[in-house]
């Protein structure tokens, strides 16, 4: 009678041993197959080792910025229309499925807002979803300085700083930039020379209550007397 009454606990726990031995796999099997860098040479392993993961958030990450080479830098032509196309919507796509397991990622969003860039460049048009992936990509990560030149990058462009909201968050880059890093001069003097004229005025008036000197450095460097 006593063994009898057991075995429903008997095979509670097994049930549980299967199913950490499956969540234990499940876990350690994908990072056999992560490749050590992220390019599109090992695009395929990458993708593979994601759905092969299913939900791991990390590896979906991982397979979506391996298609950053395409994103940067943003004027960079990538061969024919309709093979850049195909390239740049099948990066967008990677991008938005790492972002429903990784939303706090600001890489990714950063990813989904140049791919966009580049995509409606072809297309010789806008729309606000540059400005929507941008705002994520700073409301993620605000204070990541490594992420600054190429969030600058887009929100230079025309049309994409004619968000208020996004002037404030650039502003405040701006203001991070100039008193927490050593070297900020490169970021700003990459993304002035890109800017438009509207962007321009905004990192002059940034920069000249910072650091006045400075601003004059950021002019000559960039050709502007």
């Amino acid at each position: 009678m006593m063994f009898s009454n057991q075995i429903p606990a008997r095979f509670a726990i097994l049930g549980c041993a299967a199913l950490l031995g499956t969540q234990a796999i499940w876990m350690t099997l994908p990072e056999i197959f992560v490749p050590e860098k992220l390019s599109y040479q090992n695009r395929a392993a990458a993708e593979t080792v994601a759905r092969l993961a299913v939900i791991r958030g990390d590896l979906w990450a991982n397979f979506a910025l391996s298609y950053s080479e395409l994103a940067w830098p943003l004027d960079r032509a990538i061969g024919q229309p309709a093979a850049a196309r195909q390239q740049l919507e099948e990066g967008q796509a990677a991008a938005k499925r790492a972002l429903r397991g990784s939303p706090h990622d600001a890489r990714l969003w950063l990813l989904l807002a140049a791919l966009t860039v580049k995509i409606e460049n072809l297309d010789h048009q806008q729309s606000n979803a540059v400005v929507d992936a941008l705002k994520m990509a700073y409301y993620t990560a605000p204070n990541e300085a490594e992420l600054s030149p190429f969030r600058l990058m887009i929100a230079v462009r025309p049309g994409v700083i004619a968000d208020e909201e996004l002037q404030q968050l650039v502003r405040d880059e701006l203001r991070m930039l100039l008193t927490r890093t050593p070297r900020p001069k490169a970021a700003i003097v990459a993304a002035y020379r890109q800017a438009s004229p509207v962007a321009k005025s905004l990192i002059e008036d940034a920069v000249n209550i910072q650091d006045p000197e400075l601003l004059t450095s950021v002019r000559s460097e960039a050709g502007v007397r």
